[in-house]
């Protein structure tokens, strides 16, 4: 007779991994009393409104499984940790509840992305690792166990395997740096090349490319420079403009020139929106936060020390001054107008669209 698989020398541990630095593999002393694993799928079913009882179905998958534990870490000290039930459950709590949070706070301060902090939990029981995030911790003392320090606690994973080479990956929202610039060089100077003939009052078109380009070349700059925000926002702003002007007059430049055009600028839109989207990092905020009425004086936050100032201006404006490109605030309104627009489903009239260009064009410092 073949013998059962056997379940010794299979711990339930719990690792921190913390931005890459492993923590000691903190291992419950006595197995949980009771473990649920809950696994489910991301399905919704609809039913329809005829006679007969049918419906249909929405299945993307499986969901993130969830996994409830409760037991207790025993009495006297074990073998091989020297630690008894009341030092094994605050080890385990002070991981959990404590070195956890605390550990994704230091990364937020640090600018570094929190998502490298992770609580992995490694059921060697019932063959499962997963990256987990605690949603509640119990402490639970009874009459009828008075010795014993209870506890239960729900983990929600986020990923269920572990040992994925992550380092493969590209990261969000930066991805190519050096390719991305090269790239949105050409797309500007695709723009630069393009001759638009004269189909619009006044030149318009030659005029808004002249200005959407000047814009698009500060923002490279920046965007060597490594900086976020500001100009290349408004950069975003413009070439999603310019791409919905291009594809709202066929009729006027022609359908070939007009699909030319708002590809080159819905290329420098998703190069700036992908590409060359720099993350800033977390910023520290804290000196802007001032007292309270009153608080200062009796041991609370001290007064801010931009107190009396224009916050905003002191800590944007140099960065909110390179990205207007000397564009007045009525060009910032045309800009924001002509982006949100929908040339499919509801399209700006050609005059409200020369109008626009007129203010965009007219409207530089």
């Amino acid at each position: 007779m073949v013998a059962p698989t056997s379940q010794k020398e299979r711990p339930i541990t719990f690792i921190l991994d913390n931005r890459g630095l492993l923590s000691d593999p903190l291992t419950l002393p006595i197995r949980p009393e009771d473990l649920t694993r809950t696994e489910s799928l991301r399905a919704t079913v609809h039913q329809t409104m005829g006679r007969e009882i049918t419906g249909w179905v929405d299945n993307f998958g499986p969901a993130l499984p969830t996994c409830n534990i409760s037991g207790n870490t025993g009495w006297r000290v074990a073998q091989g940790t020297g630690l008894d039930g009341l030092q094994s459950f605050e080890l385990l709590n002070d991981l959990i509840q404590r070195h956890y949070p605390e550990s994704k706070q230091a990364a937020i301060d640090d600018g570094v992305d929190p998502a490298l902090v992770k609580l992995l939990f490694i059921d060697a029981l019932d063959g499962f690792a997963w990256e987990v995030v605690p949603m509640q911790f119990v402490l639970r003392r009874s009459k009828s166990r008075p010795l014993l320090f209870q506890y239960s606690m729900t983990l929600q994973a986020i990923r269920t395997t572990i040992d994925d080479a992550e380092e493969d990956e590209p990261e969000i929202g930066i991805g190519d740096v050096g390719a991305g610039i090269g790239s949105l060089d050409d797309a500007i100077d695709a723009i630069k090349d393009t001759s638009l003939d004269d189909l619009l009052g006044g030149g318009l078109l030659e005029d808004f490319k002249d200005v959407t380009t000047g814009v698009f070349d500060e923002a490279l700059q920046a965007v060597k420079a490594g900086g976020v925000g500001g100009i290349i926002d408004t950069a975003r702003d413009v070439a999603k403009a310019g791409a919905n002007v291009f594809r709202s007059i066929p009729d006027q430049i022609g359908k070939a020139t007009s699909m030319f055009m708002s590809s080159a600028y819905g290329n420098v839109s998703s190069l700036l929106s992908n590409s060359l989207n720099l993350v800033a990092p977390y910023e520290d905020y804290t000196d802007v936060y001032g007292a309270s009425n009153g608080s200062s004086t009796t041991g609370g936050r001290p007064a801010s020390k931009f107190s009396g100032e224009n916050v905003l201006s002191l800590m944007m404006g140099e960065v909110a001054s390179a990205a207007t490109n000397a564009l007045t605030s009525q060009a910032l309104q045309s800009i924001t107008a002509l982006s949100l627009s929908d040339p499919v489903l509801a399209p700006l009239p050609v005059a409200e669209i020369e109008r626009h260009l007129s203010i965009i064009t007219g409207g530089t410092a």
